[in-house]
């Protein structure tokens, strides 16, 4: 799935129910070093030197969660003008209609 698609970016929580963020990144990073840049990780857990060293050892970028939305654009967007794709601003009513309560974020590129 990863290779048929273009993704922009990923958001990647580091603690998930199944698979950490940890283990779906090297997966990402086996299948495409390109995407892999692309991962923004979210985590509460950033006291543990285990995260913090993590995170650090990709490079990539991190959202602290809880979150602000305006925090979330922001590094979105500074990951796409970085990687010099267009980026516009996803339209502020969807934001607020709620579908960002539930897990998926949805920014038109």
């Amino acid at each position: 799935m990863l290779q048929n698609i273009t993704y922009d970016c990923i958001l990647l929580d580091l603690k998930m129910p199944r698979m950490n963020g940890q283990k779906l990144y090297q997966l990402i990073q086996g299948s495409s070093e390109a995407l892999a840049d692309k991962v923004i990780f979210m985590s509460g857990d950033t006291v543990t030197s285990t995260t913090y060293d993590f995170v650090s050892s990709t490079g990539n970028r991190l959202l602290n969660k809880p979150f602000q939305i305006a925090d979330l654009r922001t590094q979105v967007g500074q990951l796409i003008k970085q990687s010099g794709d267009q980026c516009r601003t996803a339209d502020s009513d969807l934001i607020e209609s709620g579908i960002v309560e539930s897990g998926i974020v949805a920014l038109e590129i």
